[in-house]
């Protein structure tokens, strides 16, 4: 994760913004979201990834076939309780916390008495993928379509600045092409 700052958006102490909006991302807009509903002063978080959340799990983008395993157990998901850092509220965050663990969203599904009963199994990337995508609309994710390619410091501000795109998580490590780009660029 990268703190950044995007064409036209002001970077402040009050702002985080992710690249790549992976899990570890997703987490964070959700701890936001969930500091705001136990009544703690959360930054604004924007999450910025050039295509659909959690698209290299599914199969359809990326490194990934989709039909692979989870490498690590799908508990230590985004709801997985952290060690007490908000004082008096920590027990109020981690319970909040729990509505975003990827057992809730097996409960939510009607199918986590199916996963408990067949040993808690790994699911599949492309099953996985389903996860983070509901994280990311319960948690209400401000999610830019766009592509990091830089940052430049400016005394106290992060500004934008103008270059060509990085080598991108894609089908292939070349450098994505003009057309291949989201709307929004930046680079760090």
């Amino acid at each position: 994760m990268r703190l950044i700052c995007l064409d036209g958006f002001v970077l402040n102490p009050a702002t985080w913004i992710a690249a790549d909006e992976g899990l570890l991302d997703l987490a964070i807009a959700a701890k936001a979201r969930t500091l705001a509903a136990v009544g703690l002063d959360p930054p604004r978080v924007a999450l910025v990834d050039r295509s659909v959340v959690a698209g290299s799990w599914s199969g359809r983008q990326g490194y990934r076939s989709g039909l692979l395993p989870l490498g690590t157990p799908p508990e230590k998901d985004v709801g997985f309780p952290c060690a007490d850092s908000w004082d008096a509220a920590s027990s109020a965050v981690t319970a909040a916390m729990a509505n975003f663990s990827w057992q809730r969203h097996l409960i939510a599904h009607g199918v986590y008495a199916d996963w408990v009963d067949r040993g808690r199994l790994r699911p599949t990337h492309q099953r996985w993928s389903a996860y983070p995508r509901e994280v990311a609309e319960r948690a209400e994710a401000e999610i830019v379509a766009g592509e990091v390619v830089g940052l430049e410091v400016d005394g106290e501000k992060l500004e934008s600045v103008p270059g060509e795109a990085l080598p991108s998580r894609g089908t292939n490590s070349r450098s994505a092409s003009k057309e291949d780009r989201g709307p929004r660029q930046v680079r760090i």
